[in-house]
């Protein structure tokens, strides 16, 4: 009866850390597209020097996540998130108006898929 009681402990255990990793994930990438989305504000307003100190700031954000990121989240999408920071980041130095929707909404749309790919959902139980 033992066994069935620590599996089952296990069991509940590896649920709440499941759990917590996921809250913290949507806690870090909204946050991430928070800033973002004020740097893209920030250079619509015409302020492209504020809007890249944002953008630099969470890239750097980003960047001191990688002890998390570089254990839960595949290597592949945290490459294409850093890929497109440096996209935004390219944009906004360069000023170029057209191109920042694009890049803006890549970094964007990788952000909430972080979340989204790990977010358990019954398609992924079944």
């Amino acid at each position: 009866m033992k066994k069935e009681w620590f599996a089952v402990i296990l069991l509940l255990l590896v649920a709440l850390s499941a759990v917590l990793n996921l809250r913290y994930l949507k806690f870090c990438t909204q946050r991430l597209d928070a800033q973002v989305a004020e740097a893209v504000s920030q250079a619509d307003s015409g302020h492209w020097a504020a809007a890249e100190d944002l953008a630099r700031s969470a890239m750097r954000n980003w960047s001191e996540m990688d002890r998390y990121t570089h254990i839960f989240i595949r290597h592949s999408t945290i490459d294409e998130v850093s890929n497109d920071f440096c996209s935004l980041l390219g944009t906004l130095k360069s000023k170029d108006a057209g191109s920042l929707f694009a890049a803006q909404l890549t970094l964007r749309s990788h952000l909430t898929e972080l979340y989204e790919m790990e977010r358990i959902k019954p398609g992924s139980i079944l």
